[in-house]
């Protein structure tokens, strides 16, 4: 599954290069999409140590390229490497939670590729770094402490002023 995020999130990139759109935009889709990459990639690494790192766009066909990239695994350094590279570019490129409306909830914000960061900084055991973009986090005045710690598991905790990245979720019949 993570695999198939990634697949997407590099198909994304390559054919949002190629479009002709709002440049602000772009940018902002191109970073969430790194922002997902990377947290595919972290969920991969702290699983299994280094893995195969593909960041491009794969032809299917091509059989030299996908033995070269797809079966060949990376080092656990070589793959924190390129989540932080991934996270630095989103950070840039995305908005702070602030500045997306309500119908925009649950989309990656600088803010939570900046926590990404500070967590894999921390995994790494970088812990200036990882202590330097927390403070970059809870300095920016997007995220607080809720009054009450019981709302953060409630429904009118959702989104929250606590809430850093959150995938949306709908209530369905006993689910």
């Amino acid at each position: 599954g993570r695999y198939e995020g990634i697949y997407l999130a590099n198909n994304a990139i390559f054919y949002l290069d190629k479009l002709a759109i709002n440049a602000t935009l772009k940018n902002q889709l191109i970073g969430e999409a790194k922002f997902l990459r990377a947290l595919f990639y972290f969920d991969l690494v702290r699983c299994y140590g280094g893995v195969p790192i593909v960041v491009d766009k794969i032809d299917i066909n091509n059989t030299d390229l996908i033995n070269q990239v797809v079966y060949t695994r990376k080092s656990k350094a070589e793959t924190y490497a390129q989540i932080e590279l991934d996270l630095i570019d989103a950070i840039e490129k995305l908005p702070l939670k602030g500045q997306y409306g309500a119908q925009d909830l649950g989309r990656a914000t600088k803010g939570a590729a900046q926590a990404l960061l500070a967590k894999a900084y921390l995994y790494q055991q970088k812990w200036q770094l990882a202590y330097n973009l927390s403070g970059d986090v809870i300095g920016s005045a997007q995220y607080n402490l809720l009054p009450n710690y019981a709302n953060v598991w409630r429904e009118s905790g959702e989104n929250g002023m606590e809430s850093i990245y959150e995938v949306q979720a709908t209530l369905t019949n006993g689910l």
